[in-house]
């Protein structure tokens, strides 16, 4: 047995411990060398670092805004802290859409005047070898690789929108001299029916907008005429919101107008003291937009305004704007009408008609109800909530303008084969949602808030005329999401509702299509309604940069091969 408590070692163990302890010093001198050569070697390596730094500087810093930057990193931020180094400007800004590569800091370019599409050595799909849209010139082919147009087609889902964009804030939307919130929330007040202007009221409304200061106050405590009129309000929050905004205007493809005209357009036909003193303001905006050297070089080609309510004559005729209705628009129905049914309603000027993209708008959902999640749990075929009579009982003429309610309403009602729980005045919610099929009929207008509020709620809407085709985009194929019945012609009517509804698959196919597509309406969560508009003027101005599909399976992503495009045959693919 070994014995551990001896305090002596042999001389055996004696000659062991020296040989461990030489061995021991030549490991740790062999140690200090091998330290001695690492650090000499880093040396020589930073020291050679630095002078070819010296000859070949490192890209200048990003001049992208903190708020666009961190907005990107929080969508993409492993990707942002991988590719961000050595990437261009422009590269940066479509991060989240494109797996750009490091590009030699020497091929990034600020936007230039020139119309030069075919620079060397730059392959940058939103570098400046895109041709900023000028005058005479309303489509613009774009010099770019399929390898590059790929990048950005299979972008991510969160936007379509490829090329930055500007916004005319602090020109604009901040500046006091064009929109004073605390007045336009005391105008929008006054502009409400059956407000009258006594000191009582004032008082009142006065200190309701003694807190409205700013833009967000009026979104956010949801200070509007009407929903209508909101419209406006929330393509000018999308386009703050959007990760796709530059604050640097020599990075912008396209640029953003934020337009708020619905008070002094309301107030110009029933309040004219009011509008008086909304006029300076109004005449500012478009002063605004004379002093900028953006809008100058291209005419408005490039830019983009929303007009949420609409006077006949007010923008085109009367002179009070003389720019802004040189841009491109989103107008709802009123000014958006064709110009062989409706010559006298279009906003933009004479000879802009051709050269302009004039967008329908769709309407803000003045409330929608909870989808089903099926058809399987849907209780009615059919239903439509709205009024049968005109609010205004002695007006002949607007109560005429209903009869295809009422005329539909009957016929549904006479059909025994068909449920419907509300064909009239009736609570919205759950009825709506209970359908499978939602009746898109005429009110004062062919346009209503009634269809975007039919798809949110997860139920296929259903056309009664062909000018309600008018009053949509026509860059959504209306065929995958809706139906077509003739209420004008009672057989063919009944005839197209009993083809729909006998027809299972397909319904359940468009039930599930408008459960997919039902973003694009929703104007009040997100920004998604604004990417579309923003992405159809791109493909109009930018034709190369066209995406090749959508997570959106009713959008057409070839919009804007024809500029003179109409949608004049949606209406009868259901017929």
């Amino acid at each position: 047995m070994r014995n551990f408590s001896s305090s002596q070692p042999s001389s055996n163990a004696r000659s062991k411990n020296a040989m461990k302890q030489k061995i021991g010093h030549k490991h740790q001198h062999g140690f200090v060398n091998t330290m001695f050569q690492f650090i000499a070697v880093s040396l020589i390596v930073s020291i050679f670092q630095l002078c070819l730094i010296h000859h070949n500087p490192p890209p200048e810093p990003s001049i992208i805004d903190d708020d666009l930057l961190s907005q990107i990193k929080q969508q993409s931020r492993t990707q942002i802290e991988n590719e961000v180094q050595g990437s261009s400007v422009e590269e940066k800004i479509v991060m989240p859409m494109l797996s750009a590569k490091a590009k030699d800091p020497s091929t990034t370019r600020s936007r230039s005047r020139s119309t030069n599409v075919n620079e060397e050595n730059d392959h940058s799909p939103l570098s400046s070898s895109f041709s900023s849209p000028v005058e005479n010139s309303p489509v613009i082919s774009i010099s770019t690789t399929e390898t590059n147009r790929t990048s950005i087609s299979d972008s991510s889902p969160q936007h379509l929108l490829s090329v930055p964009f500007y916004l005319y804030e602090d020109e604009i939307l901040r500046n006091e001299s064009v929109y004073n919130f605390t007045d336009i929330c005391i105008g929008t007040q006054l502009m409400k029916p059956g407000v009258k202007a006594d000191q009582a009221n004032m008082t009142a409304i006065h200190q309701v907008c003694a807190t409205i200061t700013t833009f967000e106050d009026m979104v956010s405590e949801k200070v509007f005429i009407s929903f209508i009129e909101s419209t406006e309000f929330q393509f000018v929050r999308s386009a703050l919101d959007h990760p796709m905004r530059t604050k640097d205007p020599s990075k912008a493809k396209i640029f953003v107008v934020p337009t708020l005209l619905s008070l002094p357009i309301f107030s110009h036909q029933y309040n004219p003291a009011l509008f008086q003193k909304q006029l300076p303001y109004l005449q500012n905006l478009d002063e605004a937009l004379e002093k900028s050297e953006w809008f100058e070089h291209s005419n408005g080609a490039d830019h983009i305004v929303i007009i949420g309510v609409f006077l006949p004559g007010f923008l085109s005729h009367e002179g009070y704007l003389k720019h802004v209705p040189s841009c491109n628009v989103v107008q709802w129905f009123e000014g958006a009408g064709t110009p062989a049914q409706y010559p006298q309603r279009f906003f933009q000027k004479k000879e802009m008609k051709e050269k302009r993209v004039l967008f329908p708008n769709m309407y803000v959902s003045s409330g929608q109800c909870t989808p089903s999640s099926s058809t399987s749990t849907k209780t009615q075929n059919i239903t439509f909530i709205g009024s049968l009579e005109h609010k205004r009982k002695r007006c002949g003429e607007c109560n005429f303008r209903l009869r295809h309610r009422r005329d539909g309403c009957l016929t549904i009602a006479r059909r025994t084969n068909w449920t419907t729980a509300v064909c009239g005045n009736g609570d919205k919610c759950p009825n709506l949602s209970n359908a499978l099929l939602g009746m898109h009929f005429e009110g004062d207008t062919p346009s209503a808030s009634r269809l975007s509020e039919t798809i949110l709620s997860g139920t296929i809407p259903v056309f009664t005329t062909k000018e309600q085709y008018d009053s949509v985009p026509d860059f959504i194929d209306w065929d995958k999401i809706s139906y077509f019945a003739d209420v004008k012609n009672r057989t063919r009517f009944v005839e197209s509702l009993d083809l729909a509804l006998t027809n299972e698959t397909e319904i359940a196919l468009k039930t599930e299509n408008v459960m997919k597509n039902k973003a694009i309406f929703d104007w009040e969560n997100g920004y998604v309604t604004f990417d579309v508009y923003m992405y159809m003027l791109q493909s109009r101005l930018y034709p190369d940069t066209r995406a090749k599909s959508s997570h959106f399976s009713a959008l057409k992503m070839d919009y804007g091969h024809d500029a003179k495009e109409k949608q004049d045959g949606d209406a009868g693919k259901n017929e």
